[in-house]
């Protein structure tokens, strides 16, 4: 089951955020505290955050687990986050089976399947059912518009452009 955590509303400027109101928003947007932010709006969820700490599986140290601290102590090592990420939590080899690890998709928010090149390889030699190589360039390759009603069609389209 998938928790979906709530988005509450700043009672000053409508601005939806995930969980609470924090406070770096109403310091940065309205000036204020979140103690003077709840004298305001009694009933305001604002909640006390805790970071936690982290262990670096490097040397062990236990640190705070904010972004800008870990990241620091983590580039003190000689490593990017994504590296680190990599080599010591993240296990997320190429799916064509080299044995390599994959970089981070940050659009996707997610570690990528396959290293870039990899795909085409893995596809070589693989047919669809009517005989036409998926790998070789797409579905029209070595048809034309006397061959292929699909191809014709296309031609029309390109035409009235």
């Amino acid at each position: 089951m998938e928790y979906i955590t709530p988005e509450i509303k700043c009672e000053l400027c409508g601005q939806l955020m995930i969980g609470r109101v924090n406070g770096s928003h109403l310091k940065s947007k309205h000036s204020i505290t979140i103690e003077e932010y709840v004298l305001l709006y009694p009933n305001a969820v604002t909640g006390s955050y805790s970071v936690g700490n982290f262990t670096c599986c490097i040397c062990n140290e236990s640190i705070t687990n904010m972004a800008a601290v870990k990241s620091k102590h983590i580039r003190n090592h000689g490593l990017s986050v994504d590296e680190y990420n990599q080599k010591y939590l993240q296990k997320n080899f190429c799916l064509c089976g080299c044995g390599e690890l994959t970089e981070y998709s940050y659009s996707k928010k997610r570690y990528k399947d396959y290293i870039s090149g990899h795909v085409s390889s893995w596809n070589k030699g693989l047919l669809k059912a009517d005989g036409h190589n998926m790998a070789g360039g797409g579905w029209n390759r070595g048809m034309t518009k006397d061959t292929d009603v699909r191809v014709y069609s296309q031609s029309l389209k390109i035409k009235e452009l």
